[in-house]
């Protein structure tokens, strides 16, 4: 529960977080955790982490009426996974830890996401502003429903190949799962073999339509097969047509 908490909080404070500053609001209802909440703010800004996700957190925490004890516990949660999403950038991209990068993946750790899982969305010859809206794009597929790790194959695909059309990746998805009635892996798998055989992501959206209409296809012809040739609609043996003997004389038409 405060997993989801904290994530809402984070996606709905994304345009308060541009102007945030490091210092607490002044509101009365912050008195009991003050202290606390304010040194580990100062200790984050102390490491490099942004704040200004601290404090947008507090702001929206407030707006919504919620108690200022489970404010703070959403604060220091955030600021754990900050923490961990720091250290892993900056073990693998060289130079400061870009802080919108290390925010996208604290989202995705808060998400529930294994940030070891995401090494090749931000791998050092990765671009920042790419590999940052892949893990965005994979957060965001995996509250859908999506299974990770088949979703990162679409996602490292189309980073790789088509950044720019990134932002696209869920909503075609979905377009997929609604058209041809597909359980969310059916319809990662079906974008998954389309890229395999197509250059660019609007190419293998059509290729994976077009391979699904044959299946459909396929079943209605095996269907209607089934209907006349099929087990149990004939009194001989499964699989078998009926002859009809006519009566003496009576031709065949």
């Amino acid at each position: 529960m405060l997993r989801v908490v904290v994530l809402l909080l984070m996606l709905s404070g994304t345009a308060l977080a541009a102007s945030g500053a490091a210092s607490l609001p002044d509101d009365a209802r912050l008195a009991p955790v003050r202290a606390g909440l304010q040194g580990r703010i100062d200790s984050a800004a102390t490491a490099g982490l942004p704040v200004d996700a601290l404090v947008s957190k507090v702001r929206e925490g407030l707006a919504k009426g919620v108690d200022a004890h489970r404010i703070a516990s959403a604060v220091m949660y955030l600021a754990d996974n900050l923490e961990a999403a720091q250290r892993f950038v900056t073990a693998r991209r060289p130079g400061p830890a870009a802080p919108g990068l290390v925010r996208s993946l604290a989202e995705a750790r808060t998400a529930g996401l294994d940030l070891a899982g995401l090494q090749s969305l931000v791998a050092a010859d990765r671009p920042e502003q790419p590999a940052r809206r892949a893990v965005e794009v994979l957060t965001d597929l995996s509250l859908r429903g999506y299974p990770v790790q088949r979703a990162l194959t679409v996602v490292e695909r189309v980073e790789v190949r088509e950044p720019a059309a990134l932002d696209r990746v869920p909503s075609l998805l979905e377009t997929i799962r609604r058209d041809h009635a597909l359980s969310p892996a059916e319809a990662v798998d079906a974008l998954a073999r389309g890229l395999a055989m197509a250059d660019s992501l609007q190419g293998a959206y059509r290729r994976a339509g077009e391979d699904e209409r044959r299946k459909d296809n396929g079943k209605g012809s095996s269907s209607a097969a089934a209907e006349v040739d099929g087990p149990g609609n004939s009194d001989s043996a499964p699989g078998r047509l009926i002859k009809v003997k006519l009566p003496p004389g009576q031709a065949k038409k």
